[in-house]
């Protein structure tokens, strides 16, 4: 760890100041982020963040998928949001495409977002007390988070990636004969809240540790345009739930949980984030205990049949931002030369459309028997075979005598020019001019 020390003038005082660089491995981390502190003594007087150290190419892995091969994979972007990816997914497609959705559904993905919200709050408090050295706060914490989890299993069938969520529906219902092991659970954290609020909220040392610190104002929250919980702990009575109700939500009289709920000015601290979630965790169970009691009867899905829902996506696909033709242009035919080949690698050494993938190669339907399936062997082979064929070309006009091999051209990368000279050497002489095969992706040179 490099420090390098700094000087503050503090209270009137000249103080020294030393930077404490954090990330984005460490084990304090939940992602892979980077901290830059300024510390005077325990005071942090400045920081700098930079995220961005994850790259997961979700979103790129999604645009060349349906829409319902790309719900699952929204289900996989965090598994403690396991419900509040895949339902923001569902009701944008929902609403791009018309479709409706029925009102059990409704009330059933309510319930399971409200069992996320639980789990989800009680692991940050978990978490929180972890890194304010009180493990016994942590366990407890946890151990009250696992009944939530139970539940979401009998229900769901999974703890996390619930795949509930549908275009039009939900996968699941919750029958009658499911609801007493809910009213158990709800039953049990109404038992517990109370000890959970005397452990954080009471405690000498976790006040002391939490209170002014880590202040967001309530002028910082609206200009930062802050969101959830962290909006709400600054005293900023903002929640979608209430402001622009969706699910079952506009069917209950809810309000913004703020710290004046529990008796306290806001301040927008650490302790006042404590304070907004405990006590949305009893206005969870509260939401939960409604949508058991007036869940309506009826369909789980507008659409049942997924042939049918995929065709009334499409059918909605060009209305979209997606659709990038300018207006009145006409669409240009696709001839057929060009029908079999693949977006990539462009130009004379294009792959024909394929129907199997192997390590970025794609095997050609005419190297297939129609009978039988695809598997690594045969797809190695015709990639193999297509490298041979390219191999095998002779070279068009160039505009310069290329390297002979990858390995040239990393002593190229490396500096080193008497691989050129070489090249010019053999060129004069007559013999052949080395062949240079461009790979279109991640700089791949050579094969």
């Amino acid at each position: 760890m490099n420090n390098r020390s700094i000087h503050l003038e503090i209270g009137g005082g000249e103080q020294t100041c030393y930077t404490v660089p954090i990330g984005p491995t460490h084990p304090a981390l939940k992602e892979p982020i980077r901290f830059t502190f300024d510390l005077s003594g325990e005071q942090i007087v400045g920081v700098d963040i930079k995220p961005g150290f994850a790259h997961r190419g979700i979103e790129y892995m999604g645009m060349r998928r349906n829409v319902i091969q790309t719900l699952y994979l929204s289900e996989r972007i965090c598994g403690i949001c396991s419900i509040s990816h895949p339902l923001a997914f569902t009701q944008a497609v929902e609403n791009a495409a018309g479709i409706e959705v029925p009102p059990r559904a409704q009330y059933i993905r309510t319930i399971i977002g409200e069992l996320e919200r639980i789990h989800s709050h009680l692991l940050w408090a978990g978490v929180g007390a972890h890194e304010l050295g009180f493990d016994t706060l942590l366990h407890l914490t946890w151990n009250v988070r696992e009944k939530c989890m139970d539940l979401l299993e009998q229900l769901t069938g999974n703890r996390v990636d619930y795949a509930i969520p549908i275009f039009g529906g939900v996968r699941r219902d919750i029958p009658a004969e499911k609801a007493p092991l809910a009213y158990q659970a709800l039953e049990y954290y109404k038992d517990l809240l109370q000890q959970m609020i005397d452990a954080y909220l009471h405690d000498k040392s976790v006040r002391m540790r939490t209170r002014n610190v880590g202040v967001m104002t309530y002028d910082q929250a609206v200009e930062l345009c802050a969101v959830g919980p962290t909006t709400r702990a600054s005293g900023v009575k903002k929640d979608v739930r209430v402001d622009m109700p969706y699910l079952a939500y506009a069917d209950m009289d809810l309000h913004a949980i703020t710290p004046e709920d529990f008796g306290t000015e806001p301040i927008g601290d650490v302790y006042d984030n404590i304070i907004v979630r405990l006590l949305e965790v009893a206005q969870s169970i509260e939401i939960i205990e409604f949508c058991l009691e007036n869940m309506p009867e009826g369909e789980l899905t507008s659409i049942p049949k997924v042939p049918a829902l995929l065709a009334a996506v499409k059918k909605a696909k060009a209305k979209g931002s997606g659709d990038t033709r300018r207006r009145g242009a006409k669409s240009s035919t696709t001839s057929d030369s060009s029908k079999d080949r693949t977006k990539w690698p462009s130009g004379r050494f294009a792959l024909p459309r394929t129907t199997t993938s192997c390590r970025g190669f794609r095997s050609s339907s005419a190297t297939r028997s129609p009978t039988s399936r695809s598997s690594p062997r045969r797809s190695i082979r015709a990639c193999a075979a297509w490298i041979a064929s390219i191999s095998s070309m002779k070279p068009g006009p160039s505009r310069s005598a290329s390297r002979r091999n990858s390995s040239d051209s990393l002593g190229r990368r490396q500096g080193g020019c008497a691989d050129d000279r070489n090249d010019r050497e053999r060129s004069l002489a007559g013999d052949r001019d080395p062949v240079r095969i461009r790979a279109p992706r991640y700089g791949l040179q050579g094969v």
